[in-house]
């Protein structure tokens, strides 16, 4: 019980600290139309007024809890419960076992629940938002007002999109108007914008799907020694340590999400994803990365995911000098410990990607091969740290030749 219990307070923390970190770089109003798209998603069924209200809220206790009012921020969650329990009935059909439990357990228990079933009758599209003459006139009268009716009417009818790909449509529903409604635009907006769409929501489903599909051919060692080659490269400067913590938590989201159906793995990926992310931008705001990672953190939190996944190696990254101590071998590489010797395959791969970063999957092939030959041959060997010290220079000369051809 204990374990479990102590999992979902550091859960939790690191929950209300990454949403403390999207409202401090980003902003209420990017915290709000979170808040919105995943309200609207957990309850279809409540209209428009009530949602924005509840995100109100629910904006107002984040801002408390993250300024370190304790007192406010419990008064501002005892205050939304009641408020949801109060009116479960126009809210979700999904949420009355939550409310019937003690105080401290209700919260947990409605953020866990299941999203409630959509009204019946609720049109799958939101045409009238592109089609309706009277769309330029609202978007100018009261834009934000507008927008957030078009995330609500959107988020309500997708419950298999992630809530940062309802901001990215968000986004792009707004670039769209500000350029479909200017004095003289062609007429054909709503096309082009439908076409924008189509292309979007096909571009993320099927880089998770691409993902999964790694994931499942290769389970999670292998796995996670992709990740670390990507992320080796688009990050350097992070110590192997963090990069082989993040890119296995990262993999350990590919085992939660990845065995799930298909309307499900979006909301899942994303927002487990997006935690990761949140914590590679508060290391970027304590201790700076690079320019590259500081584009992505800084420039739209929406956008945050597919802007970290367009990185490449770091340009400006001066590669790692071939010191005697870079790689040293030894007979601790002869352990049974599955872990253990992945771990220090692991931190090999880094230092190896941190020295060439533009090394190709052929060239590591070669160096893996032979390093695994070494490695065989002075396990068996009568003296095996005499093996590895004559061995291992060789291996390093003949790797230098590889990678340099």
């Amino acid at each position: 019980q204990v374990p479990s219990v102590l999992r979902r307070v550091t859960e939790d923390a690191l929950r209300q600290e990454h949403t403390c970190g999207i409202l401090k770089k980003f902003g209420e109003r990017t915290l709000k139309a979170l808040k919105l798209a995943q309200i609207s998603q957990k309850f279809p069924k409540a209209d428009f007024v009530t949602a924005t209200k509840l995100v109100t809220a629910v904006a107002t206790m984040h801002r408390d809890c993250c300024r370190g009012d304790t007192l406010d921020c419990m008064r501002d969650r005892e205050e939304i419960l009641h408020y949801v329990c109060t009116n479960h009935d126009i809210i979700s059909s999904k949420i009355r076992p939550c409310c019937q439990k003690p105080l401290l357990q209700r919260s947990e228990c409605i953020i866990n629940a299941a999203n409630d079933d959509k009204p019946p009758g609720l049109s799958p599209h939101v045409r009238e938002f592109i089609e309706d003459k009277g769309t330029c006139e609202r978007f100018a009268q009261d834009r934000d007002t507008h927008l957030a009716r078009f995330l609500y009417e959107y988020s309500r009818r997708h419950p298999e999109f992630s809530a940062q790909m309802l901001l990215r449509i968000g986004e792009g529903y707004e670039e769209l108007l500000e350029e479909c409604c200017k004095a003289g635009a062609p007429d054909d907006g709503g096309r082009r914008g439908e076409e924008e769409l189509k292309k979007h929501i096909y571009e993320t489903e099927s880089v998770m799907k691409t993902s999964c599909d790694i994931y499942k051919e290769k389970g999670d060692y292998y796995f996670q020694n992709e990740l670390l080659m990507s992320f080796t490269k688009k990050m350097p400067q992070l110590t192997s340590a963090e990069l082989i913590r993040l890119t296995k938590r990262m993999t350990e989201i590919g085992s939660k999400c990845c065995q799930l159906s298909q309307d499900k793995l979006l909301p899942c990926a994303e927002e487990n994803l997006d935690l990761v992310l949140g914590e590679i931008c508060r290391r970027h705001l304590t201790d700076p990365i690079n320019p590259g990672v500081c584009h992505c953190c800084s420039s739209s939190y929406a956008r945050r995911r597919p802007c970290m996944g367009q990185l490449e190696v770091d340009e400006q990254y001066v590669p790692l000098a071939l010191t005697p101590g870079l790689f040293s071998f030894h007979e601790d590489l002869c352990t049974t410990e599955e872990e253990e010797l992945q771990h220090k395959k692991q931190e090999m791969l880094i230092s190896l990607i941190k020295y060439k970063p533009r090394i190709t999957q052929a060239q590591l092939g070669a160096v893996t091969a032979a390093f695994a030959a070494m490695r065989e041959q002075c396990c068996g060997a009568g003296h095996r740290e005499a093996c590895f010290a004559r061995e291992g220079p060789e291996l390093i000369k003949r790797s230098e030749e590889m990678l340099s051809a």
